[in-house]
């Protein structure tokens, strides 16, 4: 599930119009765009408060992890990249045994 939502909301354009910001950091861009993904995902596709929260706390980790590198662009942003993040993730919050 993360892996769907991560992509559409960086990769897809948001339902609400289309953001090309030449030249803006990463961070900012995403800041505009999470948002509104997150309003079309509570209008649009009906979800639960717990569900958009933990989506907003998902996306907020994910561009701060790729805020790291100052010359991305979001349109940059690659599907190898969300997938090389959510392995971190897996990784770091692996349940320990």
């Amino acid at each position: 599930m993360v892996n769907y939502l991560l992509s559409y909301a960086i990769i897809k354009p948001p339902p609400c119009g289309k953001l090309q910001h030449k030249g803006a950091d990463v961070m900012n861009q995403l800041q505009e765009i999470i948002p509104r993904y997150l309003e079309f995902c509570r209008t649009q596709k009906r979800l639960d408060e717990k569900t958009l929260k933990a989506y907003r706390i998902d996306l907020r980790q994910f561009a701060e992890y790729v805020s790291t590198d100052r010359s991305l662009e979001v349109s940059e942003i690659s599907r190898e990249m969300l997938e090389c993040y959510i392995a971190i993730m897996h990784r770091e919050y692996k349940p320990k045994t």
